[in-house]
């Protein structure tokens, strides 16, 4: 994919696992780290599934889409991209770039 190719949510998150085993995965890595030793792909993760639940995937949690927002602007930077970026689209892409190569 190309900078500029967002794929739709539901082309990015095809693969994905349920959001609850994605958040349970999420808070058990968290807690077995400190913030510094958390990777690229957890914050990825992370993003991915608070956009998921802004989207209104079913799930026993909640989410803003400013908290979506916020959390997808969080991994434009560390990935030092564009602020120009749709960032929540940034996510779709970044996490089905990611998913294919895991």
């Amino acid at each position: 994919m190309s900078d500029h190719t967002w794929p739709s949510p539901d082309e990015a998150y095809a693969s994905a696992p349920h959001i609850d085993d994605e958040l349970d995965w999420l808070n058990r890595d968290a807690n077995d780290a400190y913030d510094e030793d958390l990777d690229r792909d957890w914050y990825l993760r992370n993003a991915a599934v608070l956009d998921r639940i802004a989207l209104g995937q079913p799930t026993s949690e909640r989410a803003c889409p400013d908290e979506a927002e916020a959390t997808a602007v969080l991994l434009l930077d560390l990935d030092q991209a564009p602020r120009g970026f749709d960032a929540r689209a940034y996510v779709r892409q970044q996490y089905a770039l990611w998913a294919r190569n895991k």
